[in-house]
């Protein structure tokens, strides 16, 4: 059966995950930290839990600028199960987003409405099939199961296409409105997307 290490003993934790957390404090107001953390973390224990649920373990969490990788083994996780990883992260951030709305709707707490806000933005966003986001792994290994031998090339062109338009709008963004973070987000993208080709 083997010796299951401590949670914190598999956490790795990049450059970028620091750069991320310097942008949104040079970037954010007072709650803006505390409620993207808890949104991430909500995010990933939906991830979490769904690996659970597929019977594999964790071996290696690493948190980097877009967000966190894990990486698992064993367990009952084919196509299915690689679908289900991917999407349970979105539908845990809609889940969050719809309880602080709630909470901030109905109790006036301007935190909790921020938080929904951010949990919602966090779902769409890995709904975009990048490769590199939950929405590029769900379609990536849905094509894989029925078109195995075009799924990578297709996965490839779409990312790459899809990021090219997240860097163009970013970019407008950044011109008009003074606004990076779009940008900034694009650019990792559009590297990770590189790094896969």
């Amino acid at each position: 059966m083997g010796v299951s290490l401590p949670f914190f003993a598999k956490l790795r934790v990049g450059a970028g995950a620091f750069l991320a957390l310097a942008v949104m404090m040079l970037v954010g107001e007072g709650s803006l930290i505390p409620c993207a953390l808890i949104a991430a973390l909500f995010h990933e224990l939906g991830h979490y839990a769904a690996v659970r649920l597929c019977g594999a373990e964790i071996r290696s969490v690493f948190v980097g600028f877009t967000g966190a990788t894990m990486e698992y083994y064993g367990g009952t996780v084919g196509y299915g199960g690689e679908v289900a990883i991917a999407l349970a992260g979105p539908v845990a951030s809609l889940a969050l987003a719809v309880i602080a709305s709630f909470i901030g709707r109905e109790f006036a707490l301007e935190v909790a409405t921020e938080l929904a806000g951010l949990s919602f933005v966090l779902c769409v966003f890995n709904l975009v099939p990048i490769r590199a986001l939950d929405g590029g792994r769900a379609l990536g290994a849905a094509l894989s199961r029925f078109f195995p031998i075009a799924a990578a090339r297709v996965m490839l062109v779409l990312s790459a296409i899809l990021t090219l338009t997240l860097l163009a709008v970013g970019a407008y963004l950044a011109l008009t409105a003074f606004n990076v973070t779009l940008l900034g987000t694009a650019v990792v993208l559009a590297l990770m997307v590189i790094r896969e080709r």
